[in-house]
C-alpha cells in the first residue's frame, strides 16, 4: 500500500517520515496515499490537459483535500482520446469532500480567468 507523509500544520507533502516539515518544522504524519477501494469518489474538474489537472490537484492539496487524477488517455496513441472526447481526464476527490472541492476549484479558476 502506498504511503506518504503530510504535515498536519501546513499540509505540505514530505519525502521522509523521520524528518520535520521543511516548511514549518512540525512533525509529519503518515497517511494512506491511495484511495480505499470502497471509497466513493466524485469528479470535481474535467481537465483539458495534464498541466491543468496537476495545477488543480495542487490547489486542492493546499486546501487539505486529497485529489486523484484520472486520465482517459491511451498509452502510445498520442492523445487520441483527448481529440475524441475533448478533454484529458478528471480530477477526483472523496465524495464527502466534493462540495468544498468544487468551491475551492471554482475560486481558483475565477482567479486564473481574472489574471
Amino acid at each position: 500500500m502506498a504511503m506518504k507523509w503530510i504535515c498536519p500544520e501546513c499540509g505540505r507533502n514530505s519525502e521522509r517520515g523521520d524528518a520535520p516539515c521543511p516548511e514549518c518544522g512540525a512533525a509529519v504524519e503518515e497517511v494512506d496515499a491511495a484511495p480505499p477501494l470502497w471509497r466513493p469518489l466524485a469528479a470535481v474538474y474535467r481537465a483539458p490537459d495534464e498541466i491543468a489537472a496537476i495545477a488543480v490537484g495542487h490547489v486542492l492539496e493546499s486546501a487539505g483535500i486529497t485529489p486523484w487524477l484520472r486520465s482517459i488517455q491511451i498509452p502510445w496513441y498520442d492523445s487520441i482520446m483527448k481529440v475524441a472526447r475533448g478533454y484529458w481526464g478528471d480530477v477526483l476527490v472523496a465524495d464527502e469532500d466534493r462540495d468544498r472541492a468544487v468551491r475551492v476549484v471554482g475560486e481558483f479558476l475565477a482567479r486564473v480567468d481574472g489574471v
